[in-house]
């Protein structure tokens, strides 16, 4: 495959860079620095790997239901002359009040990206391509490990086109600490063999996208994992 035919299609897969931003809050006063690896799945070495991308980022808890975060694209500037970075917000829609009954959380994103796509003309600019997230998520054990799913759409106004995106997740919680497995599937009805780019598929439809990421929690209460499991009450009492 040749490189100027991955960078075609690049942008639109941006929203398989990182794990998940928004699948619980980190609480009031609390934050986290992470770190994630991984993407699309792609023959472009003579074998079938997911693209080599990494994010750096962070998020603080603003509320005890509502976080903001940022983040660094950290390897599309070696890999193909993109610098990019992203800044959002998630809140929490539905308390997790039964174990069978998930929480709700929703997550709203801005990616932005510059610099060319390929050699000569035209120079490249700054575009804007906004993400919404939707996931429902279950804590579970001692630690309050959370098992997650759900769904999102990265827009690209330029020209106009929808991402959407099926998820299937796993964080594991440890002190500080959360490790991610993740697996996305883009484009889940959509014929790979339509474009050029030898993508990786389920049953040979859509974009398979395997993630892992590293996260360490810090604040008043980072250590107490029901903190960004089960916000408090209104009345401040923890249920």
């Amino acid at each position: 495959m040749h490189v100027r035919d991955l960078l075609c299609l690049l942008l639109p897969t941006l929203a398989a860079c990182g794990v998940s931003r928004g699948v619980r809050p980190v609480g009031k006063g609390n934050g986290a620095l992470a770190v994630s690896a991984g993407g699309p799945v792609a023959n472009y070495i003579g074998t079938t790997l997911p693209l080599p991308l990494a994010t750096v980022g962070g998020v603080y808890g603003v509320h005890d239901r509502v976080d903001v975060h940022g983040g660094l694209h950290a390897t599309t500037p070696a890999l193909f002359g993109l610098w990019g970075f992203e800044l959002g917000a998630g809140a929490l829609l539905l308390d997790q009040k039964h174990p069978a009954a998930p929480a709700l959380m929703v997550d709203l994103n801005l990616n932005a990206f510059t610099g060319n796509l390929g050699e000569g003309d035209p120079p490249g600019g700054l575009r804007i391509f906004p993400e919404a997230d939707l996931r429902a998520s279950w804590a579970w054990g001692e630690a309050q490990h959370l098992s997650y799913t759900g769904a999102s759409a990265f827009v690209s106004t330029t020209p106009g086109s929808v991402t959407p995106s099926w998820v299937l997740g796993q964080q594991f919680r440890m002190g500080r600490t959360d490790l991610t497995l993740e697996g996305r599937w883009l484009r889940p009805g959509a014929d790979p063999s339509s474009v050029t780019v030898d993508w990786g598929g389920i049953g040979g439809r859509g974009v398979l996208s395997t993630h892992l990421g590293f996260r360490v929690r810090f604040g008043p209460r980072a250590t107490d994992h029901r903190a960004s499991s089960t916000p408090p009450s209104s009345t401040g009492d923890t249920p």
